[in-house]
């Protein structure tokens, strides 16, 4: 039945029409009266929690927690302090080890350069992380950059763990 026939448009219309009717029939919550002489019985012996009757809740009500949004994800950790994660593995991984190394092995003047740059760098592969589809470049992009900075640093005693 394709859609803009006049009998798939009735049949939307009636699912939405009884959608819309039970969604405002139904009241916050429902409750049976009681019996003519309950009041009375009430009185004389409460109801133990546990056999209580439940209130119903409407349609509406009920779905509401399953329409909300979720929640915002946490803030990104740190690499080192001032440099967030990539929230790839294989990039966190190859920062983590290569400021590590910066720190170990380079003159006191190089670090801070290395450090910024590394922190720009970073915040590149966080924005190009962000973009679907680009995830197995970058997995590939930082397992060549992770070899080629652990040839690199084996020279100055660095161990690349």
């Amino acid at each position: 039945m394709a859609l803009r026939s006049p009998a798939a448009c009735r049949l939307i219309a009636t699912v939405v029409a009884l959608v819309v009717v039970g969604l405002t029939a139904c009241s916050d919550v429902e409750t049976a009266a009681p019996p003519g002489d309950a009041p009375a019985r009430a009185q004389d012996q409460p109801t133990p929690p546990e056999t209580a009757p439940k209130p119903r809740r409407s349609l509406a009500r009920r779905i509401a927690p399953l329409l909300e949004p979720p929640p915002p994800p946490p803030p990104p950790a740190e690499i080192v302090p001032g440099i967030e994660t990539v929230g790839v593995p294989e990039c966190d991984d190859y920062l983590r080890r290569y400021l590590r190394c910066t720190e170990q092995t380079m003159p006191e003047d190089s670090k801070k350069l290395m450090r910024d740059t590394m922190a720009d760098v970073a915040k590149a592969w966080r924005d190009a992380a962000s973009r679907p589809g680009s995830t197995a470049a970058l997995v590939e992009g930082c397992r060549a950059a992770d070899d080629a900075a652990r040839t690199a640093f084996s020279a100055t005693g660095c161990t690349w763990e």
